[in-house]
């Protein structure tokens, strides 16, 4: 059995609240580096085997504000949050408006939609499935994993043998730390959600 600690990047600048924020590469507000230094505190003295990380900006940053710097991080593409290609910075009411059409097959679940010149769905819960392959292979008993809100949500199904579907039934808060229990076969029992 592994552990495994998901640690949600900080807050960002507040104008994008409410907004789609997926493959933007923007930096952490003064109250997410708050944040990180508060995740910093829950995990100092955690003895920890791994630690992967998403290479986008504000999971940098928070890990940076986070860890003592001695500390050894795996960044991989495959914890970048999803890409919503024409959706990245509107509002759900701007989309709706906009794409009224591409909304009602996202919420049908559609396996041929795919984010307007951004990602699919299918695509993005694939790689988090490589990466949890990434988790089950990795040796040591404790692993922190650095990335984003819907990287956390889609681990967070695919541990617990929950269909893709169900990512919207969780909610995971920037700056919090969620924590599971990963068994050999691949799947696990979540012990902790939105930690501070």
């Amino acid at each position: 059995m592994k552990k495994i600690i998901l640690l949600r990047h900080g807050s960002v600048d507040c104008k994008y609240d409410g907004r789609y924020l997926g493959s933007t590469d923007v930096p952490l507000s003064t109250k997410g580096l708050e944040e990180a230094a508060a995740i910093g505190r829950y995990v100092a003295n955690i003895n920890c085997n791994h630690i992967f990380a998403s290479p986008m900006l504000r999971v940098r940053q928070t890990l940076e504000a986070a860890l003592s710097p001695e500390k050894t991080v795996e960044y991989k593409e495959n914890l970048r949050e999803i890409d919503f290609g024409d959706w990245e910075r509107k509002s759900f009411s701007e989309i709706k408006a906009q794409y009224p059409d591409e909304v009602n097959s996202w919420a049908e679940g559609s396996d041929e939609f795919s984010f307007p010149n951004g990602s699919s769905p299918g695509d993005f819960y694939s790689r988090i499935e490589l990466f949890k392959k990434t988790l089950m292979d990795t040796s040591g008993s404790t692993i922190m994993v650095f990335a984003h809100g819907g990287v956390i949500l889609a681990l967070i199904c695919s541990i617990l043998g929950l269909g893709k579907d169900k990512m919207l039934a969780f909610k995971v808060d920037r700056g919090s730390i969620s924590t599971l229990e990963l068994f050999e076969n691949g799947y696990g029992i979540l012990t902790g959600l939105n930690n501070k």
